[in-house]
């Protein structure tokens, strides 16, 4: 489970325990962008969210 206990005390939009990030990677406060395994993204359709994860393969 990623952390994301600064975002959320700064007041950043959590949804399912992830960031909530607009197309462009930005959150729900001005100028702050989040990438990696903390986001939730809404894909093409606005009905199917997808995680994105920056996990390493071995």
């Amino acid at each position: 489970m990623p952390r994301i206990e600064l975002a959320a005390r700064a007041g950043i939009r959590i949804v399912d325990g992830r960031l909530a990030v607009d197309e462009h990677m930005r959150t729900s406060i001005a100028n702050i962008y989040a990438a990696g395994d903390v986001v939730l993204a809404a894909h093409q359709s606005p009905t199917a969210p997808f995680e994105l994860s920056t996990g390493r393969t071995p």
